[in-house]
């Protein structure tokens, strides 16, 4: 007996040994190839891509129908580089790259071939060396990707950018890639598409240009169309430009230092560079002498202030025009109450940026003017401010180019009589038989009529004496000022003799009725029913 209990228990342990080896070996199953990426979510980034570098909004490719791990994309690309990733928001995620660094694509494509999947270095990433619409095709299950070439990028419509500011920016400019500091460009008086500015540019440096001075990167840039465009004393090397957020970075590459004219039209998408001279120095501002500090660059100017029709709103700020020869220049006709105010160049709601102040506090504007015609720009420090002291409506003048300000006080004009001549009215230019207006019977200042105009000049007067050419004439405040069917261009005019002999002009023949205001010195034309 004992013996056959020894044979069964040598059974036993045979029989455990068996099943220990047998459990050992489901352990160490060893597969050799690369297991599927498992994500519903599949994205790009690149300055080749729609959303450049923009980890948080990056572009996304769509999961194919026939295998949900199959993500394309189709598309046009920039020049530039790329990669890929399953998420967005963080830079320390795994990313999608080719197996080189520095793979090209461009019209040959790439046929499918394995990709990379990693966190951290190498960087390598796609280089897109042309530019076009290509179809991305990858597969997370064999982990390979496949480019086909689809066609050329479709020029674009251009549509003209609207804007009432435009700056410089970058390592060729004075302020450099400081935004508050960007050059400024002047708006063309008689177009609203062309901006200029005069600028010394630093060799060996690039720029680009914006719209918005709002601290943002994230905002559309004008670039030009291929890498490093070169501006010389022979000018530009391409006279176009692109107008986009994000993708490629190109900018403007400056080979000769010095003084430039740049153009810039927003309805053609087109940039000038004209030579002017050696490159000149910036000059570091004194602020305690306003005269020796570089003229401001800006296409706008406001005021503010309980002086002002709006108060403290920055919303509702009195609005400045840039003079036509001087762009340094802003005049504005405002009817100003006792109190003060001060000015500023940049509607953004900011409390933090540059205003133009009075060299002492309360600086006093009356009938005769304004006390000290100097004042100085900066934030923060002083808030000095001018003071109101007569109320009534100003023409106020500043320069920014030699930091003053001048107040015109603009006394009402007294007359019981007012007339209008000229080719647009039905007597011609005959001082003796112009168009009579009807004095308001509550309101002294108010004189209106309802007359026909043809296509034509015309401007008003006080007295209708054939022959006295001499005597002040109302004119408008710039020149050929459009009456048509939408109204009148600009509602100020101006009274004086001799000067610009600035008119009115008709561009649509019409009925209309006709509205001055001598105390506010405001003119109106509507369509009369």
């Amino acid at each position: 007996m004992k013996t056959i209990y020894q044979y069964i228990g040598m059974v036993m342990l045979l029989l455990t040994t068996t099943l220990a080896g047998c459990e050992g070996e489901k352990d160490m199953v060893i597969i050799d190839e690369q297991l599927p990426i498992k994500t519903s979510t599949f994205y790009m980034v690149g300055d080749a891509t729609p959303a450049g570098w923009d980890i948080n909004n990056p572009t996304p490719f769509t999961a194919s129908d026939e295998d949900p791990l199959i993500f394309v994309y189709e598309g046009a690309f920039n020049k530039g580089e790329m990669k890929c990733c399953i998420k967005a928001g963080s830079w320390d995620n795994a990313f999608i790259r080719p197996m080189e660094g520095g793979t090209e694509i461009n019209q040959a494509g790439i046929a499918e071939t394995t990709f990379d999947m990693y966190a951290g270095a190498p960087d390598n990433k796609w280089v897109i060396t042309y530019a076009a619409i290509y179809r991305f095709t990858f597969n997370l299950r064999a982990w390979t990707v496949r480019v086909d070439y689809v066609g050329e990028i479709p020029e674009a419509p251009k549509t003209p950018i609207e804007t009432e500011t435009l700056y410089l920016i970058g390592g060729a400019t004075p302020g450099g890639w400081d935004q508050p500091a960007a050059t400024s460009l002047v708006k063309d008086a008689d177009n609203k598409y062309l901006f200029s500015c005069e600028v010394s540019l630093k060799a060996d440096e690039t720029f680009k240009a914006f719209m918005v001075m709002d601290d943002s990167w994230s905002q559309d840039f004008m670039h030009p169309v291929e890498e490093n465009c070169t501006i010389s004393k022979d000018g530009i090397s391409d006279s176009n430009f692109k107008c986009y957020k994000g993708g490629a970075d190109t900018q403007w590459k400056v080979v000769d230092a010095g003084k430039y004219r740049i153009t810039m039209d927003l309805k053609e998408y087109t940039i000038k560079a004209e030579y002017l001279g050696e490159y000149e120095e910036p000059q570091p501002a004194d602020p305690e002498n306003p005269t020796d500090q570089q003229p401001i660059e800006t296409n706008t100017l406001f005021v503010l202030g309980d002086a002002t029709p709006n108060g403290w709103d920055q919303g509702g700020a009195l609005s400045f025009t840039v003079d036509a020869d001087n762009k340094y220049l802003f005049t504005c006709k405002a009817a100003l109450k006792a109190g003060t105010f001060k000015a500023f160049m940049v509607m953004d709601d900011s409390w933090g940026q540059d205003f133009l102040h009075p060299l002492t506090d309360n600086c006093q504007l009356t009938k005769d003017g304004v006390a000290d015609s100097n004042f100085k720009c900066y934030k923060g420090g002083d808030d000095f401010k001018w003071q109101v002291v007569d109320e009534g409506t100003y023409l106020i003048t500043f320069d920014l180019e030699h930091y003053t300000i001048k107040a015109q006080y603009l006394t009402p004009i007294e007359t019981s009589v007012l007339y209008i001549l000229g080719d647009a009215t039905p007597y011609g230019w005959s001082l003796a038989s112009c168009v009579s207006l009807l004095q308001d019977a509550e309101n002294k200042f108010l004189f209106s009529t309802t007359v026909d105009l043809v296509a034509g000049e015309m401007k008003a007067c006080l007295l209708n004496e054939d022959g006295n050419w001499d005597q002040p004439f109302i004119h408008p405040s710039i020149a050929d000022c459009a009456i048509g069917k939408e109204g009148v261009a600009n509602p100020d005019f101006n009274f004086y003799a001799g000067g610009d002999d600035y008119k009115w002009k008709v561009t649509e023949a019409g009925k209309y009725k006709l509205v001055f205001d001598l105390q506010n010195y405001t003119f109106t034309a509507t369509v009369a029913e």
